[in-house]
């Protein structure tokens, strides 16, 4: 399942070799991550905590590096949080910058220790890229290896939608 774009990610990552665990906001209704800071309080992160300590440890991936990848706006944010609960190698927030309290406020994992980030985002996104800046401007200042995408405007022409959906 998921979008066309999302399962190429998929097949790209599982093509280099990597193993792929994909899931969900645990808001069945809205389907939006929690990005609250009262990290104890965050169902979502529970659910990480549970993939971290049961699920990766009983197909014998838990002394794996985790990469992340937040996709949108509210997943970008959700993503920004898990390096304060996990061990994050690095991580791609798209479409969005972190959760600047999270970055601003002393949480358990030092913000010096935050992983590599790459920001990645439409360039005439004029609101996601005031975040990513903050966001950048930030995580540099506590020397956090950052980087920035910025895609560009692609012309709408017939067939584009179709000819990168497989199947179609």
């Amino acid at each position: 399942t998921g979008l066309t774009e999302q399962r190429k990610i998929v097949r790209t990552a599982l093509d280099a070799g990597y193993a792929v665990v994909a899931i969900s906001a645990s808001d069945s209704h809205s389907r939006c991550w929690q990005v609250t800071l009262n990290l104890d309080a965050n169902e979502d992160l529970r659910v990480m905590d549970m993939l971290m300590d049961i699920f990766l440890p009983r197909v014998q991936m838990n002394n794996l590096p985790v990469y992340v990848l937040g996709m949108g706006d509210n997943g970008g944010m959700f993503a920004s949080l898990l390096p304060h609960r996990i061990k994050v190698a690095a991580m791609t927030l798209q479409l969005s910058g972190a959760v600047m309290e999270a970055l601003e406020t002393p949480l358990p994992a030092a913000i010096s220790e935050y992983p590599p980030t790459l920001f990645v985002h439409m360039q005439r996104d004029v609101h996601t890229a005031r975040d990513v800046q903050r966001s950048l401007d930030t995580l540099q200042r506590y020397g956090v290896v950052t980087g920035e995408v910025r895609v560009r405007p692609r012309r709408f022409v017939p067939f584009l939608l179709c000819n990168r959906t497989q199947g179609m």
